[in-house]
């Protein structure tokens, strides 16, 4: 870890913060973590083309999540999105597990330009 002031002051606050809590979550995609495509979609296409995903899966997902959270009215998770009718027939543990490996395999560390 980057040991420099700066750092240990922010992990000071955010230690602080999450205090009280048992758990705390953050969203580092695309902030901490850069993903290695142009939209978080794209990586279902590439699980299409490596094989790790049946041809028209990347459709099918992205139609389903956004019919199921316009449904649900919030954000959702992998688990109400894989069972949506338009991923019937898909493996929701298997197609979860495949998307996250595919994910994994594609984050990189944002190039930042401090002065």
């Amino acid at each position: 870890m980057n040991n420099t002031p700066h750092t240990n002051c922010l992990t000071l606050r955010l230690l602080h913060a999450a205090k009280g809590y048992k758990a705390v979550a953050f969203d580092i995609f695309d902030t901490l973590l850069k993903r290695d495509c142009a939209r978080p979609a794209d990586l279902f296409a590439l699980m299409e083309v490596t094989h790790q995903a049946a041809l028209g899966f990347a459709e099918a997902r992205v139609a389903a999540e956004a019919e199921t959270r316009q449904t649900l009215g919030r954000e959702v998770t992998l688990a109400e999105i894989y069972a949506h009718p338009a991923l019937r027939g898909t493996d929701p543990a298997a197609e979860c597990a495949a998307e996250l490996a595919v994910s994994y395999t594609h984050l990189t560390l944002p190039t930042t330009s401090r002065g």
